[in-house]
C-alpha cells in the first residue's frame, strides 16, 4: 500500500544500477490482516511478467501468533503463483519492546517459517542488524536463508550469511548506493 500506483509494465523494464528487474517481493499483509493493495499488484506483476514473492510484516507476540499468522498467509495465497519466498518480516518495535529473551524471539521466527515450509513453500527471515544483535540467535534458525535489510553501500552491509539482501531506498534519503527514481514507482522503493 505505501508505493501508490506502481506501472508494473515500466517496472518490469527499469534497471537497477545497470541490472533488469526481475522480481518484486510484495507485501501480503500484516499480522492477519490484507495488505491494501496485494490483490491488485499480485495480479499487475504477474501479468508484467515479474517474478513474485511475499512478506508478511509479522505482529506476533509469541509462537502459536506466529503460526497462527503462516496459517492466515498460507490461505491467503492458494491458489496463487508464488516464484519466489514468503518472507518472515520481524521488525515490529511493539512486540521487540517487549523484552523478551533471545530464545523466545528466535522461538516466534521459527514458528512461523517451520510453518511456511510445512505448507510446500520456500520460507525466509527478513529482519535487520539491530534485531539480529539485540533479539535473535541466528545458530537456531540456521536451517532457515536470511533476507538482510542494510541500506548501505556493497561491501560494507554486515555478514550474517544472508541470501538476499535489501540495500537501498531508491529515490529516498537512505539511497546510499545512488539508485534514484526506479521508473514505474512513483517515489521511494526498497531495492534488493
Amino acid at each position: 500500500r505505501w508505493n501508490g500506483a506502481v506501472d508494473f509494465k515500466a517496472l518490469k523494464n527499469a534497471h537497477i544500477l545497470g541490472k533488469p528487474v526481475k522480481f518484486v517481493m510484495l507485501r501480503l499483509g500484516y499480522g492477519r490482516s490484507l495488505d491494501d493493495r496485494f490483490t491488485q499488484y499480485y495480479a499487475a506483476a504477474k501479468a508484467a511478467g515479474l517474478y513474485v514473492g511475499v512478506y508478511l510484516y509479522s505482529l506476533a507476540s509469541n509462537a502459536a501468533e506466529a503460526r497462527n499468522e503462516a496459517a492466515w498467509a498460507l490461505e491467503q495465497l492458494k491458489g496463487l503463483e508464488i516464484d519466489y519466498p514468503v518472507a518472515f518480516d520481524f521488525e515490529d518495535s511493539v512486540v521487540l519492546g517487549k523484552g523478551f529473551t533471545r530464545v523466545q524471539y528466535t522461538a516466534i521466527c521459527r514458528a512461523f517459517l517451520e510453518r511456511v515450509r510445512t505448507g510446500g513453500y520456500y520460507p525466509v527471515l527478513y529482519t535487520g542488524p539491530a534485531v539480529i544483535k539485540a533479539h535473535l540467535d541466528l545458530d537456531r534458525l540456521k536451517d532457515y536463508d536470511l533476507w538482510l535489510a542494510q541500506y548501505t553501500k556493497e561491501g560494507s552491509e554486515y555478514q550474517y550469511g544472508q541470501e538476499m539482501w535489501q540495500f537501498s531506498v531508491a529515490g529516498g534519503v537512505n539511497d546510499y548506493n545512488k539508485v534514484g527514481r526506479v521508473a514505474g514507482v512513483p517515489g521511494e522503493c526498497d531495492c534488493n
